[in-house]
């Protein structure tokens, strides 16, 4: 009898500004992830949308490749209570 060859299947990504291990990345990350056969950009219970607005409702990306494009170009004007990553590392107040 063959033994099959293990599959193996990504279904989400994290995608921040701040590094592994900063105590607020968990605030600036934003998740992609496998939702059936479409990917949805997430953060904190609410749905990234193509236009950079957010909803309840998921949009759904065709691909990982374009949610994980939509997600980096997002991810460095992602703010949270005034200040964004850039603030954050920085410092600023």
């Amino acid at each position: 009898m063959t033994t099959p060859d293990p599959i193996v299947t990504v279904t989400a990504y994290a995608v921040s500004c701040l590094p592994e291990g900063h105590p607020a990345r968990r605030h600036y990350r934003l998740d992609v992830r496998r939702q059936g056969d479409r990917w949805v950009i997430e953060q904190g219970g609410e749905y990234l949308n193509l236009d950079g607005s957010w909803s309840a409702d998921p949009w759904l990306f065709e691909s990982a490749e374009s949610a994980l494009v939509v997600a980096q170009h997002h991810a460095p004007r992602l703010t949270v209570d005034g200040r964004t990553a850039a603030d954050v590392l920085g410092g600023a107040r």
